[in-house]
């Protein structure tokens, strides 16, 4: 199955995750191991979670290595900094 990585564990991002679930081994990743609880609980799980700071870009590449499509779903000031 091919895999998903959804960069943002916020309204967004956990709908993006939840939406790919059932055709992606998907792992969302953010900062906030808060968030990511609370995203996993909505989603009912079926997704593996990262905790990880997305404003480093050595820790984004780290990631985001083996993905077959990454989704970006982070706030503007993270978000440019993580597509670079």
């Amino acid at each position: 199955m091919p895999n998903a990585i959804v960069l943002g564990a916020g309204m967004v991002g956990s709908v993006m995750a939840a939406d790919l679930a059932s055709d992606f081994e998907v792992v969302l990743v953010d900062a906030s191991p808060a968030a990511l609880e609370s995203a996993s609980a909505r989603i009912g799980g079926g997704v593996t979670t990262v905790v990880a700071d997305l404003s480093d870009t050595s820790q984004v590449r780290s990631v985001v290595g083996s993905a077959d499509i990454v989704l970006g779903a982070l706030a503007s000031q993270v978000g440019f900094g993580a597509l670079r």
